[in-house]
């Protein structure tokens, strides 16, 4: 699998987070596409469900949350990394939301550029490694 072909989808209500993800994300081999709801991230995510990793803000402005929205994606796409950003949020929510499988990382804002990358480069390994585990399993 190139590097040159995986894309990160980021999914934050807020225009501003969505070009500071970016521009910390852009050093990466990845295409990275973006949306500012968990309903338009569905769509996207239905007409390319293989998406590596994808980002999510908690609190997306809608009737979706953050956790709502992963709880698709993990039943949609399975393969893909699921890295949840909050504030204002308890831990044990996070945990709460790892341990029922909606997400696999957690990060609370605010973010530090080199921690999300770090995330990311974490989620693109693991997408690899299911990846292979499916073809040789």
């Amino acid at each position: 699998m190139n590097d040159k072909n995986l894309s990160v989808l980021v999914v934050d209500n807020n225009k501003k987070n969505q070009e500071l993800i970016k521009a910390d994300l852009e050093h990466l081999p990845i295409v990275i596409f973006a949306t500012s709801n968990g309903e338009e991230g569905i769509k996207i995510i239905k007409n390319n469900p293989e998406f590596p990793v994808i980002i999510s803000e908690y609190s997306l402005g809608s009737e979706m949350t953050g956790g709502d929205f992963f709880k698709f994606v993990g039943e949609y796409s399975p393969n893909t990394s699921r890295i949840l950003m909050a504030d204002g949020i308890d831990e044990a929510s996070f945990k709460n939301m790892m341990s029922h499988g909606f997400i696999e990382e957690y990060v609370i804002k605010p973010i530090l550029g080199e921690s999300l990358v770090a995330h990311v480069e974490k989620g693109l390994k693991f997408y690899k490694k299911k990846i292979e585990w499916r073809k040789t399993g």
